[in-house]
C-alpha cells in the first residue's frame, strides 16, 4: 500500500479530484532518472548539487 494520499484514478483519498494533468500525475507516481543510495555511491560524476530539506522529503539531487 502506498503511503500516496492520492489514487491512480485521479482522486484523493478523501474523493476530491486531483486537478493535475495525466503527464503530471505519470511523473508524480513513477519518477525517473531516481538513484537508490547504492547506485548513488556507485554512479560517476564530476560535480554534486542538493537542495531542500532531506528531513521533510523535500529534497533535490542532482550530479553532473
Amino acid at each position: 500500500m502506498s503511503d500516496s494520499p492520492y489514487t491512480f484514478d485521479g482522486m484523493t483519498s478523501g474523493g476530491d479530484p486531483w486537478y493535475y494533468s495525466d503527464i503530471v500525475k505519470e511523473h508524480f507516481f513513477n519518477p525517473k532518472n531516481f538513484l537508490k543510495t547504492d547506485e548513488e555511491a556507485s554512479f560517476k560524476f564530476d560535480g554534486l548539487g542538493r537542495v531542500g530539506s532531506p528531513a521533510c522529503g523535500d529534497e533535490m539531487v542532482m550530479w553532473i
